[in-house]
């Protein structure tokens, strides 16, 4: 099994996102370093810290822990976000306006939705008002 582990998280400086391998400095600092470039990594604002769960959307793009998705079902549109269970070990979504308490494993909604397609549409840090109630 070939798995990549990597992390993302917004820079200090810029609060840009960096994506790469996940350190801590000599003062206690989270730092991601690029793998292909580490001279462009930096520290970053802890709590916006996200692993790579090793699935990609419908896109093709990457999702990340905090990732907010959207998919459709019986003409109905679902927004999911991104959340670690410690309890079962596993990536999962939850539902919005559902405490993480109530989650549904995130392999199971991709398999599910695979002939309907799943898109990142966000994540809660950039976007937090996607998986607020209104």
């Amino acid at each position: 099994m070939n798995r990549e582990i990597k992390f993302r998280g917004k820079d200090l400086i810029h609060n840009e996102w960096i994506y790469g391998g996940l350190a801590e400095d000599k003062k206690g600092n989270a730092v991601i370093l690029p793998k292909a470039n580490w001279q462009k990594g930096g520290c970053v604002n802890k709590d916006t810290i996200g692993q790579f769960t090793g699935l990609y959307d419908t896109n093709g793009k990457e999702i990340y822990e905090g990732d907010i998705l959207r998919f459709y079902f019986n003409g109905d549109e679902y927004i999911v976000h991104v959340v670690f269970n410690g309890k079962t070990g596993a990536w999962c979504v939850t539902f919005k306006g559902c405490t993480e308490a109530d989650t549904t494993p995130l392999g199971l909604e991709l398999s599910f939705c695979e002939y309907i397609g799943i898109e990142v549409i966000g994540n809660i840090h950039d976007n937090p008002e996607l998986i607020k109630e209104k």
